[in-house]
Protein backbone atom coordinates (compact mmCIF):
# COMPACT_ATOMS: atom_id res chain seq x y z
CA UNK A 1 0.00 0.00 0.00
CA UNK A 2 1.09 3.44 -0.93
CA UNK A 3 1.89 5.58 2.54
CA UNK A 4 1.21 8.56 0.67
CA UNK A 5 -2.52 7.25 -0.39
CA UNK A 6 -5.07 8.80 1.72
CA UNK A 7 -9.31 8.18 2.37
CA UNK A 8 -10.75 11.22 2.66
CA UNK A 9 -14.15 10.99 5.05
CA UNK A 10 -17.17 11.34 3.03
CA UNK A 11 -19.89 14.37 3.00
CA UNK A 12 -23.06 12.69 3.90
CA UNK A 13 -26.51 14.04 4.54
CA UNK A 14 -26.01 14.80 7.75
CA UNK A 15 -22.40 16.20 7.73
CA UNK A 16 -24.63 18.21 5.39
CA UNK A 17 -27.23 19.62 7.34
CA UNK A 18 -24.59 20.23 9.81
CA UNK A 19 -22.66 22.44 7.34
CA UNK A 20 -25.72 24.44 6.18
CA UNK A 21 -26.89 25.17 10.32
CA UNK A 22 -22.97 26.05 10.62
CA UNK A 23 -23.29 28.76 7.74
CA UNK A 24 -26.35 30.07 9.01
CA UNK A 25 -25.03 31.08 12.52
CA UNK A 26 -21.80 32.36 10.65
CA UNK A 27 -24.04 34.67 8.22
CA UNK A 28 -26.74 35.62 11.33
CA UNK A 29 -23.33 36.56 13.40
CA UNK A 30 -21.65 38.96 10.38
CA UNK A 31 -25.46 40.28 9.53
CA UNK A 32 -25.84 41.11 12.96
CA UNK A 33 -22.05 42.85 12.99
CA UNK A 34 -23.09 44.67 9.68
CA UNK A 35 -26.30 46.16 10.97
CA UNK A 36 -25.70 46.95 14.59
CA UNK A 37 -22.12 48.68 13.66
CA UNK A 38 -23.59 50.71 10.97
CA UNK A 39 -20.34 51.24 9.34
CA UNK A 40 -19.29 54.20 7.10
CA UNK A 41 -16.39 52.86 4.58
CA UNK A 42 -13.40 54.80 4.06
CA UNK A 43 -10.06 54.82 2.56
CA UNK A 44 -8.93 51.91 0.16
CA UNK A 45 -12.33 50.17 0.90
CA UNK A 46 -14.45 53.15 0.02
CA UNK A 47 -12.32 53.15 -4.12
CA UNK A 48 -13.26 49.28 -4.33
CA UNK A 49 -17.17 50.34 -3.21
CA UNK A 50 -17.07 52.73 -5.82
CA UNK A 51 -15.69 50.35 -8.38
CA UNK A 52 -18.47 48.28 -7.57
CA UNK A 53 -21.03 51.11 -7.95
CA UNK A 54 -19.51 51.90 -11.05
CA UNK A 55 -19.46 48.46 -12.38
CA UNK A 56 -23.52 48.26 -11.61
CA UNK A 57 -23.46 50.99 -13.94
CA UNK A 58 -21.76 49.11 -16.54
CA UNK A 59 -18.35 51.53 -16.27
CA UNK A 60 -15.83 49.84 -14.57
CA UNK A 61 -12.87 51.70 -16.05
CA UNK A 62 -9.93 49.48 -14.75
CA UNK A 63 -9.08 45.65 -13.86
CA UNK A 64 -6.93 46.98 -10.80
CA UNK A 65 -7.67 49.97 -8.29
CA UNK A 66 -8.48 53.23 -9.93
CA UNK A 67 -5.15 54.79 -11.24
CA UNK A 68 -2.94 52.61 -9.43
CA UNK A 69 -1.45 49.19 -10.11
CA UNK A 70 -2.46 47.21 -7.34
CA UNK A 71 -4.33 44.39 -7.52
CA UNK A 72 -6.64 42.22 -9.63
CA UNK A 73 -9.12 41.41 -6.42
CA UNK A 74 -10.82 44.94 -6.21
CA UNK A 75 -11.60 44.38 -9.66
CA UNK A 76 -12.82 40.65 -8.96
CA UNK A 77 -14.92 42.20 -6.10
CA UNK A 78 -16.19 45.32 -8.02
CA UNK A 79 -17.88 42.54 -10.18
CA UNK A 80 -18.86 40.27 -7.68
CA UNK A 81 -20.48 43.61 -5.80
CA UNK A 82 -22.55 44.61 -8.42
CA UNK A 83 -25.34 43.42 -8.03
CA UNK A 84 -25.65 44.31 -4.27
CA UNK A 85 -25.10 48.33 -5.75
CA UNK A 86 -28.78 47.74 -7.63
CA UNK A 87 -30.57 46.37 -5.00
CA UNK A 88 -29.33 48.05 -1.49
CA UNK A 89 -29.82 51.81 -0.85
CA UNK A 90 -26.85 52.20 1.20
CA UNK A 91 -23.72 51.77 -0.62
CA UNK A 92 -21.66 51.11 2.35
CA UNK A 93 -24.34 48.04 3.55
CA UNK A 94 -23.86 46.97 -0.22
CA UNK A 95 -20.36 46.66 0.02
CA UNK A 96 -20.07 44.82 3.40
CA UNK A 97 -22.92 42.33 2.11
CA UNK A 98 -20.45 41.61 -1.03
CA UNK A 99 -18.06 40.75 1.80
CA UNK A 100 -20.41 38.22 3.50
CA UNK A 101 -20.96 36.31 0.29
CA UNK A 102 -17.37 36.17 -0.02
CA UNK A 103 -16.67 35.01 3.54
CA UNK A 104 -19.36 33.07 3.84
CA UNK A 105 -17.25 30.93 0.83
CA UNK A 106 -14.32 30.93 2.89
CA UNK A 107 -15.96 29.89 5.89
CA UNK A 108 -17.58 26.80 3.82
CA UNK A 109 -13.94 26.21 2.29
CA UNK A 110 -12.03 25.61 5.53
CA UNK A 111 -15.21 23.70 6.86
CA UNK A 112 -14.84 21.30 3.54
CA UNK A 113 -11.19 20.77 4.19
CA UNK A 114 -11.48 20.35 7.70
CA UNK A 115 -13.95 17.48 7.40
CA UNK A 116 -12.62 15.85 4.50
CA UNK A 117 -9.29 14.79 6.12
CA UNK A 118 -10.16 15.35 9.90
CA UNK A 119 -13.50 14.36 10.54
CA UNK A 120 -16.78 16.47 12.19
CA UNK A 121 -15.10 17.35 15.66
CA UNK A 122 -12.51 19.18 13.99
CA UNK A 123 -15.02 21.02 11.25
CA UNK A 124 -16.79 21.89 14.32
CA UNK A 125 -13.97 23.59 16.69
CA UNK A 126 -12.84 25.11 12.80
CA UNK A 127 -16.50 26.89 12.58
CA UNK A 128 -16.40 28.21 16.44
CA UNK A 129 -13.34 29.97 16.16
CA UNK A 130 -14.79 31.30 12.52
CA UNK A 131 -17.94 32.31 14.15
CA UNK A 132 -16.55 33.70 17.37
CA UNK A 133 -13.25 35.41 16.22
CA UNK A 134 -11.46 37.86 17.23
CA UNK A 135 -12.66 41.66 17.17
CA UNK A 136 -10.00 42.42 14.41
CA UNK A 137 -10.31 39.27 12.55
CA UNK A 138 -13.93 40.40 12.13
CA UNK A 139 -12.91 43.84 11.21
CA UNK A 140 -10.54 42.51 8.39
CA UNK A 141 -13.68 39.90 7.12
CA UNK A 142 -15.86 43.20 7.27
CA UNK A 143 -13.44 45.79 5.27
CA UNK A 144 -10.67 44.48 3.25
CA UNK A 145 -12.44 42.96 0.22
CA UNK A 146 -9.23 42.63 -1.76
CA UNK A 147 -8.05 40.36 1.05
CA UNK A 148 -10.89 38.36 1.47
CA UNK A 149 -11.01 37.57 -2.24
CA UNK A 150 -6.72 36.32 -2.10
CA UNK A 151 -8.09 34.55 0.69
CA UNK A 152 -10.70 32.42 -0.97
CA UNK A 153 -9.02 32.22 -4.08
CA UNK A 154 -5.17 31.04 -1.55
CA UNK A 155 -7.73 28.57 0.35
CA UNK A 156 -8.79 26.86 -2.96
CA UNK A 157 -5.55 26.74 -4.10
CA UNK A 158 -4.36 24.64 -0.93
CA UNK A 159 -7.59 22.48 -1.43
CA UNK A 160 -7.37 21.46 -4.56
CA UNK A 161 -3.49 20.46 -4.40
CA UNK A 162 -3.91 18.55 -1.59
CA UNK A 163 -6.94 16.66 -3.57
CA UNK A 164 -4.13 15.82 -5.79
CA UNK A 165 -1.85 15.07 -3.23
CA UNK A 166 -3.52 12.64 -1.68
CA UNK A 167 -6.12 11.02 -4.50
CA UNK A 168 -3.59 10.92 -6.93
CA UNK A 169 -6.01 12.40 -9.77
CA UNK A 170 -4.43 15.31 -12.18
CA UNK A 171 -7.47 17.10 -12.77
CA UNK A 172 -6.77 18.60 -9.17
CA UNK A 173 -3.63 19.61 -9.71
CA UNK A 174 -4.44 21.17 -13.46
CA UNK A 175 -7.11 23.11 -11.52
CA UNK A 176 -4.65 24.08 -8.89
CA UNK A 177 -2.48 25.48 -11.72
CA UNK A 178 -5.67 27.53 -13.11
CA UNK A 179 -6.73 29.18 -9.69
CA UNK A 180 -3.27 29.56 -8.59
CA UNK A 181 -2.79 31.95 -11.97
CA UNK A 182 -5.56 33.76 -11.18
CA UNK A 183 -4.78 34.36 -7.75
CA UNK A 184 -1.58 35.55 -8.53
CA UNK A 185 -3.46 38.45 -10.89
CA UNK A 186 -5.24 38.98 -7.71
CA UNK A 187 -3.21 39.37 -4.59
CA UNK A 188 0.52 38.93 -4.26
CA UNK A 189 0.57 36.55 -0.84
CA UNK A 190 -1.03 33.60 -3.55
CA UNK A 191 2.54 32.92 -4.49
CA UNK A 192 3.39 31.92 -1.08
CA UNK A 193 0.73 29.34 -1.04
CA UNK A 194 1.84 28.30 -4.59
CA UNK A 195 5.03 27.50 -3.45
CA UNK A 196 4.28 26.14 -0.27
CA UNK A 197 2.22 23.32 -2.53
CA UNK A 198 5.06 22.97 -4.42
CA UNK A 199 7.54 22.70 -1.41
CA UNK A 200 5.07 19.84 -0.04
CA UNK A 201 5.79 18.14 -3.71
CA UNK A 202 9.18 18.31 -3.25
CA UNK A 203 9.14 16.58 0.07
CA UNK A 204 7.62 12.97 -1.40
CA UNK A 205 9.55 13.49 -4.90
CA UNK A 206 13.12 15.95 -5.52
CA UNK A 207 12.77 15.38 -9.17
CA UNK A 208 9.03 16.39 -9.92
CA UNK A 209 9.66 19.61 -12.06
CA UNK A 210 11.44 17.24 -14.51
CA UNK A 211 8.15 14.80 -14.68
CA UNK A 212 5.72 15.18 -17.50
CA UNK A 213 2.93 15.16 -14.44
CA UNK A 214 4.28 18.77 -13.76
CA UNK A 215 2.60 19.81 -17.08
CA UNK A 216 -0.67 19.24 -15.39
CA UNK A 217 0.19 22.59 -13.57
CA UNK A 218 2.44 24.46 -15.53
CA UNK A 219 0.49 24.77 -18.74
CA UNK A 220 -2.90 26.00 -16.42
CA UNK A 221 -1.01 27.73 -14.45
CA UNK A 222 0.54 29.70 -17.59
CA UNK A 223 -2.87 30.09 -19.64
CA UNK A 224 -4.93 31.50 -16.91
CA UNK A 225 -1.96 34.18 -15.85
CA UNK A 226 -1.96 35.20 -19.93
CA UNK A 227 -4.31 38.14 -19.12
CA UNK A 228 -1.93 39.55 -16.09
CA UNK A 229 0.97 39.09 -18.65
CA UNK A 230 -0.29 40.47 -22.11
CA UNK A 231 -1.87 43.65 -19.61
CA UNK A 232 1.71 43.96 -18.72
CA UNK A 233 3.17 44.14 -21.86
CA UNK A 234 0.39 46.14 -23.15
CA UNK A 235 0.63 48.93 -20.70
CA UNK A 236 4.78 49.01 -20.47
CA UNK A 237 4.79 46.81 -17.52
CA UNK A 238 2.77 49.35 -15.22
CA UNK A 239 1.57 46.52 -12.89
CA UNK A 240 5.25 44.90 -12.78
CA UNK A 241 4.23 44.44 -8.97
CA UNK A 242 1.68 41.91 -9.31
CA UNK A 243 4.52 40.04 -11.50
CA UNK A 244 6.63 40.06 -8.95
CA UNK A 245 4.28 39.50 -6.33
CA UNK A 246 5.17 41.95 -4.22
CA UNK A 247 8.22 38.66 -2.64
CA UNK A 248 11.52 38.71 -1.16
CA UNK A 249 12.58 38.52 -4.65
CA UNK A 250 10.64 42.03 -5.56
CA UNK A 251 11.88 43.37 -2.60
CA UNK A 252 15.76 41.92 -3.63
CA UNK A 253 14.85 43.31 -7.21
CA UNK A 254 13.84 46.88 -5.88
CA UNK A 255 16.62 47.27 -3.38
CA UNK A 256 19.13 46.28 -6.29
CA UNK A 257 17.29 48.84 -8.62
CA UNK A 258 16.62 46.09 -11.06
CA UNK A 259 13.07 47.58 -11.71
CA UNK A 260 12.44 50.92 -12.58
CA UNK A 261 11.89 52.94 -9.73
CA UNK A 262 8.97 55.03 -11.74
CA UNK A 263 6.29 53.70 -14.19
CA UNK A 264 3.12 55.10 -15.89
CA UNK A 265 0.01 54.10 -14.82
CA UNK A 266 -3.18 55.54 -16.21
CA UNK A 267 -1.44 58.71 -16.48
CA UNK A 268 0.05 58.81 -12.84
CA UNK A 269 3.93 58.23 -11.99
CA UNK A 270 3.69 55.42 -9.67
CA UNK A 271 6.61 53.46 -7.57
CA UNK A 272 6.42 49.46 -8.10
CA UNK A 273 8.46 49.01 -4.69
CA UNK A 274 6.43 51.67 -2.91
CA UNK A 275 4.88 48.39 -1.14
CA UNK A 276 8.25 48.04 0.65
CA UNK A 277 7.92 51.70 2.10
CA UNK A 278 3.97 51.30 3.48
CA UNK A 279 4.87 48.99 6.88
CA UNK A 280 8.06 50.89 8.05
CA UNK A 281 11.08 48.84 8.99
CA UNK A 282 10.26 45.39 10.26
CA UNK A 283 10.91 44.40 13.18
CA UNK A 284 10.79 41.13 15.29
CA UNK A 285 10.16 42.33 18.68
CA UNK A 286 7.24 44.88 16.81
CA UNK A 287 5.81 41.89 15.29
CA UNK A 288 5.57 39.55 18.11
CA UNK A 289 4.60 42.65 20.80
CA UNK A 290 2.10 44.82 18.04
CA UNK A 291 1.46 43.31 15.07
CA UNK A 292 0.04 39.71 16.14
CA UNK A 293 -1.64 41.43 18.95
CA UNK A 294 -3.31 43.74 16.83
CA UNK A 295 -4.24 41.33 14.64
CA UNK A 296 -6.25 39.49 17.03
CA UNK A 297 -7.81 42.55 19.48
CA UNK A 298 -6.68 45.24 21.09
CA UNK A 299 -6.11 45.34 24.81
CA UNK A 300 -5.76 42.96 27.54
CA UNK A 301 -8.27 40.53 25.81
CA UNK A 302 -6.43 40.53 22.48
CA UNK A 303 -3.13 39.89 24.51
CA UNK A 304 -4.52 36.72 26.15
CA UNK A 305 -6.35 35.36 23.36
CA UNK A 306 -2.59 35.73 21.40
CA UNK A 307 -0.77 33.60 24.13
CA UNK A 308 -3.42 31.05 23.80
CA UNK A 309 -3.20 30.63 19.92
CA UNK A 310 0.70 30.77 20.47
CA UNK A 311 -0.04 28.08 23.13
CA UNK A 312 -2.12 26.08 20.69
CA UNK A 313 0.47 26.37 17.60
CA UNK A 314 2.97 24.79 19.67
CA UNK A 315 0.50 22.07 21.08
CA UNK A 316 0.19 21.31 17.34
CA UNK A 317 4.11 21.45 16.72
CA UNK A 318 4.85 18.94 19.77
CA UNK A 319 2.21 16.75 18.42
CA UNK A 320 4.05 16.45 14.98
CA UNK A 321 7.53 15.88 16.77
CA UNK A 322 8.29 12.69 15.18
CA UNK A 323 8.05 13.88 11.94
CA UNK A 324 9.69 17.35 12.34
CA UNK A 325 12.65 14.97 13.16
CA UNK A 326 12.71 13.04 9.63
CA UNK A 327 11.62 16.36 7.93
CA UNK A 328 14.85 17.49 7.41
CA UNK A 329 17.29 14.39 6.56
CA UNK A 330 14.15 13.77 4.19
CA UNK A 331 14.54 17.34 2.52
CA UNK A 332 18.10 17.33 1.60
CA UNK A 333 18.34 13.88 0.83
CA UNK A 334 16.72 11.57 -0.79
CA UNK A 335 14.99 11.94 -4.07
CA UNK A 336 11.71 9.86 -3.94
CA UNK A 337 10.15 9.85 -0.58
CA UNK A 338 7.66 7.69 0.68
CA UNK A 339 7.54 9.64 3.90
CA UNK A 340 4.07 9.97 4.56
CA UNK A 341 2.68 13.43 5.16
CA UNK A 342 -0.57 13.68 7.07
CA UNK A 343 -2.66 16.72 6.25
CA UNK A 344 -2.58 17.86 9.54
CA UNK A 345 1.29 18.66 8.94
CA UNK A 346 0.69 20.00 5.51
CA UNK A 347 -1.82 22.52 7.16
CA UNK A 348 0.43 23.30 9.67
CA UNK A 349 3.11 23.66 7.40
CA UNK A 350 1.14 26.14 4.94
CA UNK A 351 1.07 28.52 8.27
CA UNK A 352 4.67 28.38 8.98
CA UNK A 353 5.47 28.90 5.41
CA UNK A 354 3.29 32.09 5.22
CA UNK A 355 4.52 33.35 8.03
CA UNK A 356 8.30 32.84 7.14
CA UNK A 357 7.48 34.71 3.43
CA UNK A 358 5.92 37.65 5.68
CA UNK A 359 8.84 38.46 8.07
CA UNK A 360 11.15 37.87 4.98
CA UNK A 361 9.08 40.81 2.55
CA UNK A 362 8.95 42.66 5.91
CA UNK A 363 5.47 43.63 6.20
CA UNK A 364 4.20 44.79 9.61
CA UNK A 365 0.84 45.64 9.08
CA UNK A 366 -1.78 43.30 10.75
CA UNK A 367 -4.05 42.60 7.03
CA UNK A 368 -1.57 41.02 5.55
CA UNK A 369 -2.21 38.54 8.29
CA UNK A 370 -5.71 37.54 7.13
CA UNK A 371 -4.84 34.82 4.19
CA UNK A 372 -3.49 32.45 6.43
CA UNK A 373 -6.38 33.01 9.50
CA UNK A 374 -8.41 29.80 7.63
CA UNK A 375 -5.02 27.78 7.87
CA UNK A 376 -4.62 29.13 11.33
CA UNK A 377 -8.10 27.88 12.77
CA UNK A 378 -7.88 24.54 11.37
CA UNK A 379 -4.79 23.90 12.45
CA UNK A 380 -5.57 25.35 15.66
CA UNK A 381 -8.76 23.05 15.68
CA UNK A 382 -6.40 20.27 15.01
CA UNK A 383 -4.80 20.62 18.09
CA UNK A 384 -7.26 21.10 20.30
CA UNK A 385 -9.02 18.15 19.32
CA UNK A 386 -6.06 15.53 19.28
CA UNK A 387 -5.49 16.64 22.99
CA UNK A 388 -6.64 13.95 25.49
CA UNK A 389 -6.19 15.52 28.76
CA UNK A 390 -10.00 15.78 29.99
CA UNK A 391 -11.81 18.85 29.47
CA UNK A 392 -9.17 20.47 27.57
CA UNK A 393 -11.33 20.71 24.69
CA UNK A 394 -14.04 21.99 26.22
CA UNK A 395 -12.36 24.47 28.66
CA UNK A 396 -10.12 25.57 25.76
CA UNK A 397 -13.00 26.26 22.92
CA UNK A 398 -14.85 28.41 26.05
CA UNK A 399 -11.56 30.34 27.02
CA UNK A 400 -11.04 31.30 22.78
CA UNK A 401 -15.18 32.29 22.89
CA UNK A 402 -15.08 34.20 25.95
CA UNK A 403 -11.96 36.62 24.81
CA UNK A 404 -12.81 36.65 21.72
CA UNK A 405 -16.22 38.26 22.48
CA UNK A 406 -14.26 40.33 24.67
CA UNK A 407 -12.62 41.80 21.89
CA UNK A 408 -15.14 42.07 19.50
CA UNK A 409 -17.16 43.99 22.16
CA UNK A 410 -14.68 47.03 21.70
CA UNK A 411 -15.11 46.99 18.06
CA UNK A 412 -16.48 50.24 16.43
CA UNK A 413 -16.94 51.16 13.04
CA UNK A 414 -19.93 53.68 13.61
CA UNK A 415 -19.24 57.07 12.68
CA UNK A 416 -23.05 59.11 13.45
CA UNK A 417 -21.04 62.56 13.07
CA UNK A 418 -19.55 61.54 9.50
CA UNK A 419 -22.75 60.78 7.77
CA UNK A 420 -24.35 64.16 9.75
CA UNK A 421 -21.72 65.69 7.60
CA UNK A 422 -23.27 64.82 4.41
CA UNK A 423 -26.94 65.13 5.48
CA UNK A 424 -25.46 69.38 6.03
CA UNK A 425 -23.90 69.14 3.02
CA UNK A 426 -26.95 67.93 1.05
CA UNK A 427 -28.86 70.72 2.71
CA UNK A 428 -26.59 72.48 2.00
CA UNK A 429 -26.47 71.30 -2.19
CA UNK A 430 -22.98 71.11 -1.46
CA UNK A 431 -22.00 68.95 -4.20
CA UNK A 432 -18.15 69.15 -4.45
CA UNK A 433 -15.67 69.94 -1.65
CA UNK A 434 -12.08 69.48 -1.03
CA UNK A 435 -11.16 66.79 1.61
CA UNK A 436 -8.20 63.96 2.50
CA UNK A 437 -7.62 60.65 1.12
CA UNK A 438 -9.81 58.79 3.35
CA UNK A 439 -12.56 61.35 4.34
CA UNK A 440 -12.30 62.02 0.01
CA UNK A 441 -13.56 57.98 -0.96
CA UNK A 442 -16.11 57.72 1.80
CA UNK A 443 -17.71 61.17 0.58
CA UNK A 444 -17.79 60.13 -2.87
CA UNK A 445 -19.12 56.39 -2.21
CA UNK A 446 -21.30 56.86 1.04
CA UNK A 447 -23.52 60.03 -1.62
CA UNK A 448 -23.24 57.83 -4.62
CA UNK A 449 -21.19 60.37 -6.57
CA UNK A 450 -23.99 63.08 -5.43
CA UNK A 451 -20.98 64.88 -3.64
CA UNK A 452 -17.94 64.67 -5.79
CA UNK A 453 -14.60 65.30 -3.36
CA UNK A 454 -11.02 66.44 -4.61
CA UNK A 455 -8.07 65.99 -2.18
CA UNK A 456 -5.92 67.71 -5.06
CA UNK A 457 -3.60 70.39 -3.97
CA UNK A 458 -3.10 68.79 -0.17
CA UNK A 459 -0.33 66.71 0.48
CA UNK A 460 -2.23 64.39 2.24
CA UNK A 461 -3.17 63.16 -1.02
CA UNK A 462 -0.33 63.19 -2.95
CA UNK A 463 1.72 61.16 -0.70
CA UNK A 464 3.38 57.32 -1.45
CA UNK A 465 2.32 57.74 -5.21
CA UNK A 466 -1.74 58.77 -4.14
CA UNK A 467 -1.94 61.87 -6.70
CA UNK A 468 -5.31 60.75 -8.40
CA UNK A 469 -6.59 57.08 -8.83
CA UNK A 470 -9.16 58.76 -10.55
CA UNK A 471 -9.20 61.98 -11.79
CA UNK A 472 -12.65 62.90 -12.74
CA UNK A 473 -13.30 63.75 -9.47
CA UNK A 474 -10.38 66.49 -9.16
CA UNK A 475 -11.56 67.57 -12.42
CA UNK A 476 -15.00 67.77 -11.30
CA UNK A 477 -14.31 69.44 -8.25
CA UNK A 478 -11.49 72.08 -10.17
CA UNK A 479 -14.48 73.11 -12.23
CA UNK A 480 -17.26 72.83 -10.55
CA UNK A 481 -16.17 76.82 -8.83
CA UNK A 482 -17.32 75.75 -4.87
CA UNK A 483 -14.58 75.76 -2.65
CA UNK A 484 -15.76 73.92 0.63
CA UNK A 485 -13.48 71.92 2.77
CA UNK A 486 -14.45 68.77 5.00
CA UNK A 487 -11.79 67.51 7.43
CA UNK A 488 -11.22 65.57 10.55
CA UNK A 489 -10.96 68.29 13.46
CA UNK A 490 -7.82 66.68 14.55
CA UNK A 491 -6.07 67.04 11.36
CA UNK A 492 -3.13 69.40 10.52
CA UNK A 493 -4.89 71.00 7.83
CA UNK A 494 -7.81 71.68 9.91
CA UNK A 495 -5.50 73.61 12.27
CA UNK A 496 -3.81 75.51 9.40
CA UNK A 497 -6.94 76.40 7.51
CA UNK A 498 -8.91 77.68 10.49
CA UNK A 499 -6.66 80.53 10.50
CA UNK A 500 -6.11 80.96 7.32
CA UNK A 501 -8.06 84.59 5.82
CA UNK A 502 -10.90 84.23 3.62
CA UNK A 503 -11.88 81.01 5.55
CA UNK A 504 -15.26 80.80 7.22
CA UNK A 505 -16.34 77.53 9.48
CA UNK A 506 -19.77 76.48 7.96
CA UNK A 507 -20.48 73.22 10.19
CA UNK A 508 -18.51 71.45 13.13
CA UNK A 509 -19.73 68.59 15.44
CA UNK A 510 -17.91 65.93 17.42
CA UNK A 511 -15.36 64.80 14.74
CA UNK A 512 -15.68 67.01 11.40
CA UNK A 513 -15.76 70.71 10.99
CA UNK A 514 -16.95 71.66 6.87
CA UNK A 515 -15.34 75.37 5.95
CA UNK A 516 -16.16 77.59 3.13
CA UNK A 517 -13.01 79.54 1.14
CA UNK A 518 -12.48 80.72 -2.57
CA UNK A 519 -10.67 80.40 -5.29
CA UNK A 520 -7.87 83.01 -4.41
CA UNK A 521 -7.97 81.06 -1.11
CA UNK A 522 -7.68 77.34 -2.47
CA UNK A 523 -4.69 79.02 -5.04
CA UNK A 524 -2.54 80.46 -1.53
CA UNK A 525 -2.72 77.11 1.17
CA UNK A 526 0.78 76.32 0.42
CA UNK A 527 1.39 77.03 4.32
CA UNK A 528 -1.26 73.94 4.78
CA UNK A 529 0.10 71.95 2.04
CA UNK A 530 2.98 71.39 3.87
CA UNK A 531 1.33 70.61 7.25
CA UNK A 532 -0.77 68.08 5.69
Amino acid sequence: MDPTALKLNTIDTKTKRNIIFLCIVYATVHLFLILFLNPSVKGDDAVMGIMGLHASEFRLASLFYYGQPYNAAAGMFALLSAPFHLLITDASIAYLFSNLLISIGIFLLALRLSFLYFGRKVMNITAIFFIFSAGYTLLFRLLFADYLVSTFLNLLIVSLFLKFYYTKKKVFLALCGVVSGISHAALEFSLVFTLTCLALWFLRDKLFFLRKQILYFIVPYALSSLPLILYNIAHRFENIKMLLAGSFIHRFACSQGLIPSEVLFQENIVNPCSIFDQGGTFGSSSFFQSTIPSFLGEGYFGIVLFMLSAFLLLVAIVQHHRLLREFTPVFFTTLRSKMSIPPSFAVLFCVFCFFFFYLLSGFTDPKHLLPVVPFLFISLAVSVARVRIPHFKQLTILAFVILSLFSTYSLSLADPDFKEAINVMEERYITHVYSGYTLKWALVLNTKEHIVASCEGFAICGSSGRDSRYSAYEQGVEESGQFFYLFDKESSSTECMRSTPGVFPLFENGRYVLLEGSRETFNGLTTCEALA
